[in-house]
């Protein structure tokens, strides 16, 4: 049977075998377990080691299974990264850095998009206009709004030829605005986000809503 030993890490006891703490032979431990470095005893006859005693177990759990194991809401890499040099463990010291990078990775949340996609709906509660701008592929996957333009747009009958060329499409001479709960409805469906809502002309009679969303993956 291996030599059981007791340590004392800052106070706290962890009990391991001579064999686990000189692993690798190259560290603090190994020098401290075979003889090159001396050691002291508590009263106890536990072998005193002046770091952090918690983190110790992740240590110590590292030099019997040569694998680092940390819960997966661990967030004490500073700490541990210091008591690896501490052990001057060379293998523990890479093995911190590449887990903490690769949890980091995953942790991130994946980059905005750096393109954008607008939409502005305007109405007028006094001339009951009321105005689309933004693309035509957008404007056809929202069904309700599509089908008001093209039932009520005095301009042009093809709605979507008017919006490609001018970028807006407009409903005029009083007509009465489709239910707007239900437009938003759409829209939201489609991953826009409101990102402004405004008022102005003659008496705040006309508003304004701004939707963005990043550009869908093709």
């Amino acid at each position: 049977m291996e030599d059981l030993v007791t340590v004392n890490v800052g106070g706290c006891l962890h009990t391991t075998t001579i064999a686990t703490l000189t692993r690798y032979p190259d560290s603090m431990l190994g020098s401290m377990f075979s003889g090159r470095l001396p050691t002291s005893r508590d009263s106890h006859g536990s072998y005193i080691i002046d770091g952090d005693g918690p983190t110790f177990r992740h240590v110590l759990n590292f030099l019997r299974r040569s694998a680092l194991c940390v819960p997966a809401d661990f967030s004490e890499w500073d700490l541990l990264a210091a008591e690896a040099d501490f052990y001057q463990i060379q293998e523990l010291i890479e093995a911190v850095r590449s887990l903490r990078e690769e949890r980091q990775v995953k942790s991130d949340p994946p980059p905005l998009s750096s393109e954008m996609e607008f939409i502005e709906i305007v109405t007028d509660t006094s001339s009951k206009d009321f105005t689309y701008c933004g693309s035509q592929g957008t404007l056809n996957q929202i069904p309700l709004l599509l089908g008001f333009f093209q039932a009520h747009s005095m301009r042009e009958r093809n709605v979507l030829r008017h919006l490609e060329r001018d970028g807006e499409v407009t409903a005029r001479h009083g007509v009465v605005a489709p239910n707007r709960m239900k437009i938003f409805q759409e829209i939201s469906k489609l991953g826009f986000q409101l990102l402004n809502k405004s008022s102005f002309g003659e008496l705040n009679r006309s508003e304004r809503w701004l939707f963005g969303r990043a550009f869908p993956d093709l």
